[in-house]
């Protein structure tokens, strides 16, 4: 028993005497009335003043002896990625200088003197390590080529107990560097949830290291036997200035070389021509030197497939109002030996011509019905094609182009009169004024301008500056149909007239599998008749629409011919990287068409991915496959009973260090994950200030030992007040107020 005195003691027996003695005062005068109830109540007055001089007094107990308090936890989290191998800490690597300044014996033991200590590595997940592992060289412990430093984080927070002793603390010793750039959000609202503060040391600097890389792409989206092709490669680099390198091509044996000087250019570019007589796919290694210094060598090679066809387009042209647009358009096609022309016009009532060229289309099948449409790959429709197409053809085109992927060319606008019905709109890139007529006059005359989307477009593919001209000095367009283009249609061309607004001149839109191009403006086919003066312009009709048809048959799932389809979600791909395999049957269910998949790894190992149906599209199987080893797979597709019955592509996987590419540090997402969470930002050369954090933490955790005192109870305060309420209300009805 100890007193806690709430007052002096002498002032307390000065109060009690004194209220005391006003007590005896008033029950001496009210005892004539009432003497026994004012003896009985002053000797309460009085018990109850003794009380609360007791109470004022301070009678307390001491509590006792609380367990001794738990030991806090520390977890010490390292960044085992590669970029903390960068050497730019006083001379050293990230890694091993936080090592040696923060995970030495004296910092470990003066922190282990009051927390159990726990070591954890962060890379693309959280893995908790030992102390001897934790301190293992930078080259054989930082050796994740990817850092999901933010999910990692999180996984080694939720991993520990949901409540941690009080003064526990995480410490994070990284560069901040994240290859997807997550927010740390997440791991600090954490954190704090648990009061678990993050204490955060950014090691590391703004560095930029010395790179070079190639890109290699087939400039032509599918290349025909016979035919010239070029491969554009794209070399750039980071930080290498004016230094030079090599270029070197292998093919079949063979290594062609071009010099490559940089002159401080990021990007350099070198076309190179291929051309190959026979069908098949070609691979092509292209690689450039490395320059001094370089960090990472595994971007400066690349394996490109060249998949070439001997088969040709097959495109269908049918027209029941003959025009000089139609006319030159097929002349322009039959002068392109890669493509099978079959043109039926509607010359009167009576008479309907067929022109077939390099009779690889029988004339007897042609599509009078809708499965004889499947053997074309592009289909052109000029004016009033209700005329020479069967109505059930015509409802036909929108599930042709949409699920089997074919294309559509309105090479005139509208394509069908009012008594045509309505399938064909369906997959018409525009729409047309309410009452608006396939002859119907809209803007011109006028000068095309292609679009920033354009001019990239296959069809413009030429000299960007000499087709400004070109189309500048051309005859202007007659007119532009007027419509306004759907939702998800690409404008390539405007028509731009002398006054008004500019309107739509060539009109693109995907639909489904397949792709739909209007021609609104009338005039492409006047290229041709230029004078003798203008003959450098003569080639730009006939190859703006090689290029557009070509763009319609090969751009799709579908190769010319072809019922089966393999496609690979990449071609390059790193080590690691899942990829997606798709197996596609053009005209029957893929489940019908017994697909079996191959793939052998660059030891010639054989895997077999399971195809599995694809929800909601019948014809397409889909497999995933992981390379493991880094060179080229090989994707081998059976389809027994189709065309081909064998498909072959190829896989190139690298094992390529983002890592030690992409070092720069980022201090600002460390530093908002320890404001986030409650911790500190440290200085990474001051360790010796963390020990003040965690003593502060400490004095935080210590609760004081209070001696628990009679007037904190509220037993007695209760007892007091109901004595005192208990006295004046006996003193009310005993009539002594």
């Amino acid at each position: 028993m100890t007193w806690d005195p709430f007052f002096p003691s002498p002032v307390i027996l000065a109060l009690a005497a004194a209220a005391a003695a006003a007590a005896v005062f008033a029950y001496g005068r009210a005892r004539r009335r009432a003497p026994f109830a004012a003896v009985v109540l002053l000797g309460a007055r009085l018990a109850l003043l003794t009380a609360l001089a007791v109470v004022l007094h301070g009678p307390a107990r001491w509590p006792p002896p609380a367990p001794a308090r738990q030991a806090a936890d520390l977890v010490i989290a390292l960044d085992a990625t590669g970029s903390m191998q960068t050497a730019d800490m006083d001379g050293q690597a990230r890694y091993d200088f936080a090592v040696r300044t923060w995970l030495n014996d004296a910092r470990l033991e003066e922190w282990g003197a009051s927390r159990r200590l726990q070591f954890v590595h962060l890379d693309e997940r959280a893995r908790a390590v030992t102390l001897e592992e934790a301190r293992r060289p930078a080259a054989e412990a930082a050796t994740a080529r990817r850092s999901l430093l933010a999910r990692a984080l999180g996984e080694a927070i939720a991993a520990l107990p949901p409540s941690p002793p009080p003064g526990s603390a995480m410490l994070v010793l990284s560069d901040g560097r994240d290859s997807e750039e997550e927010s740390f959000a997440g791991a600090a609202a954490l954190a704090r949830e648990r009061g678990l503060p993050v204490h955060t040391v950014a090691l590391g600097g703004p560095r930029l290291e010395r790179d070079v890389h190639v890109v290699a792409v087939l400039r032509q989206p599918y290349l025909f036997a016979g035919e010239d092709g070029e491969i554009s490669v794209r070399i750039a680099q980071s930080n290498v200035g004016r230094e030079r390198t090599t270029l070197r091509v292998t093919h079949a044996g063979e290594t062609h070389t071009r010099p490559v000087a940089f002159e401080d250019r990021a990007m350099v570019t070198v076309n190179l021509p291929i051309r190959h007589e026979t069908a098949g796919t070609y691979e092509y290694h292209v690689a450039v030197d490395p320059v001094a210094d370089e960090v990472e060598l595994g971007n400066n090679a690349q394996v490109l497939f060249v998949q070439v066809s001997a088969r040709r387009l097959r495109v269908l042209l049918a027209e029941g109002e003959p025009h000089w647009e139609t006319r030159f358009l097929a002349h322009a096609l039959r002068r392109d030996d890669r493509i099978a022309l079959v043109q039926v016009s509607r010359l009167t009532a009576e008479r309907t011509t067929t022109l077939a060229s390099r009779g690889e289309v029988d004339e007897a099948a042609l599509p009078a019905t809708p499965e004889a449409l499947d053997a074309f790959d592009v289909v052109i429709l000029g004016r009033r094609v209700e005329t020479v197409l069967p109505a059930a053809v015509l409802d036909y085109l929108p599930d042709y182009v949409d699920r089997r992927g074919g294309a559509v060319l309105f090479a005139r606008g509208r394509a069908t009169g009012p008594d045509a019905g309505p399938a064909v709109a369906l997959i018409e890139p525009v729409t047309w004024p309410a009452g608006a007529g396939a002859s119907d006059e809209g803007h011109g005359p006028g000068v095309w301008r292609p679009t920033s989307a354009g001019a990239m477009h296959p069809s413009f593919r030429t000299d960007q500056g000499r087709l400004g001209r070109a189309l500048a000095e051309l005859p202007p367009f007659e007119r532009t149909a007027p419509a306004e283009p759907k939702p998800g249609a690409r404008v390539l061309a405007e028509l731009r007239p002398e006054s008004g607004p500019p309107a739509p001149g060539l009109v693109a839109m995907e639909v489904g599998r397949g792709a739909a191009l209007m021609l609104l403006s009338e005039g492409v086919w006047a290229w041709r008749l230029l004078a003798p003066r203008d003959a450098d312009w003569r080639d730009l009709h006939d190859r703006f629409w090689s290029n557009t048809v070509r763009w319609l048959g090969l751009g799709r799932d579908f190769m010319p011919g072809e019922q089966v389809a393999l496609r690979l979600s990449h071609q390059s791909a790193d080590v690691g990287e899942a990829v997606t395999i798709d197996a596609e049957a053009r005209f029957v269910d893929a489940s019908r068409a017994q697909f079996r998949l191959v793939v052998r790894d660059p030891a010639g190992v054989a895997h077999g991915p399971a195809l599995a149906p694809v929800e909601g599209d019948p014809r397409r199987q889909r497999a995933r496959y992981v390379p493991r080893a880094p060179g080229v797979h090989t994707v081998v597709l059976e389809a027994p009973g189709l065309d081909p019955e064998r498909l072959e592509r190829g896989l190139n996987a690298v094992a390529l260090d983002q890592e030690r590419l992409q070092s720069a540090a980022a201090p600002g997402a460390l530093r908002l994950l320890a404001e986030q969470s409650g911790g500190r930002v440290l200085d990474p050369r001051r360790p010796e200030r963390f020990a003040a954090e965690l003593a502060r933490a400490d004095a935080a955790a210590e609760a004081p030992v209070r001696a628990e005192s009679a007037w904190d109870r509220r037993w007695v305060l209760f007892l007091l007040l109901s004595w005192a309420g208990a006295e004046w209300i006996l003193r009310r009805f005993g009539g002594l107020l």
